[in-house]
């Protein structure tokens, strides 16, 4: 089998391991594991859910970016591009760049944030108690010492 195709194949592999389909990614990074805890509160790995009709894991309001979007959430080309921007989104959190959200913010304030704008729900409520029960903190616990 000539060299490119096994890498070829292999590439693959590492793609659906990594960033893939339905596959979960592995946290191996605190992004990596804040991300997949937020797709999975957000419906990603749902079949037939908008994130994962979407390519958007985190359910992101970006707009149209050429792809079009589905009930306001972006249409990412792949999963790739999709996990890309939830990866930027929870780097900007982290590292205080995002206009939204602070390494400061609790679980809770990053959910009341990203489900509703800033107002505390019930769905925010159950966001933030997914989201901390899948990293194994408590929902008070800041989003910049998550582990």
């Amino acid at each position: 089998m000539p060299l490119v195709i096994v890498l070829g194949i292999i590439g693959i592999a590492i793609f659906l391991l990594v960033e893939g389909g339905n596959m979960a990614i592995a946290p191996t990074t605190q992004v990596q594991k804040i991300a997949k805890a937020i797709a999975q509160a957000e419906g990603f790995y749902t079949q037939g859910s908008i994130p994962q009709r979407a390519h958007n894991p985190g359910d992101i309001e970006a707009g149209d970016l050429g792809y079009g979007t589905i009930s306001g959430k972006t249409i990412y080309p792949a999963d790739a591009q999709g996990w890309q921007a939830l990866y930027n989104q929870v780097q900007a959190m982290l590292d205080n760049s995002s206009a939204n959200y602070s390494p400061a913010d609790s679980i809770q304030d990053v959910a009341d944030e990203y489900v509703n704008g800033g107002a505390n729900t019930q769905a925010s409520i159950d966001w933030a108690n997914n989201v901390a029960d899948l990293l194994g903190v408590d929902v008070t616990t800041p989003i910049g010492q998550v582990s």
